[in-house]
């Protein structure tokens, strides 16, 4: 009876530290899985806050987007939102927002009226800082003012810089371009580089003059003015 209480006695110890062991083998790996749950946790936050680093001075273009909407005579009329809230433009009668471009921290648009054309440029924020139209746009309107009276839309960015195209041609442009000065400047680029948060005039370049249009568009003025 002692041997078999002995027995006993012994294989109790054995299931004893039989289910010690596998206590300890379950804490050993719930810690395992709760270090590398929270690794990896800190390493999408990392990756995460690295992405926000390497992008803080990026405008992503896809922050911008185009929508048509009806305004108050149910008229279609195109909105712009950026981070999907309503931007506003301070214009009435928008026919089309286009051309949409990003230089580093800054991005552009094309805003279409029926007369005439706004260049909009926003920051990383997503604020208007800048806005450009021709000379000839009324004066009461808020915006810089090119050397050319109408813009007509077709920017371009180099070397950090934006170039805007404007020039007096009108809405008619053989009769105007005909009627202008003998040998004046008709088209002009105004040359904008951004430094510091803030476009600043680089330059305007001359484009072409009358007599280099009559050529290039193959005008007779003779026949426009009829003479």
């Amino acid at each position: 009876m002692a041997d078999k209480k002995e027995e006993k006695k012994k294989n109790n110890s054995v299931m004893t530290v039989l289910k010690l062991m596998i206590i300890v083998i379950l804490l050993l790996v719930a810690v395992y899985a709760w270090y590398t749950f929270n690794d990896d946790n800190k390493n999408d936050k990392q990756a995460e806050n690295n992405k926000k680093i390497d992008n803080k001075d990026v405008f992503d273009e896809d922050r911008i987007e185009i929508k048509t909407s009806v305004d108050e005579l149910g008229n279609d009329v195109q909105v712009v939102y950026v981070d999907s809230k309503k931007l506003n433009l301070d214009l009435k009668n928008v026919v089309s927002i286009e051309n949409v471009k990003v230089m580093d921290n800054i991005a552009m648009f094309n805003v279409y009226l029926l007369d005439s054309a706004f260049l909009y440029v926003l920051d990383i924020n997503g604020n208007v800082i800048d806005r450009f139209v021709g000379k000839a746009v009324s004066s009461e309107t808020k915006a810089i003012k090119l050397s050319g009276d109408l813009y007509r839309g077709n920017y371009d960015i180099m070397d950090n810089k934006i170039y805007i195209p404007s020039d007096n041609y009108g809405q008619d442009l053989p009769y105007n371009v005909c009627t202008s000065d003998n040998g004046s400047v008709i088209k002009y680029v105004d040359i904008y580089e951004y430094k510091d948060g803030t476009l600043v005039k680089y330059e305007t370049q001359n484009g072409s003059t009358k007599e280099e249009i009559i050529e290039e568009e193959n005008i007779d003025c003779n026949e426009i003015l009829g003479q």
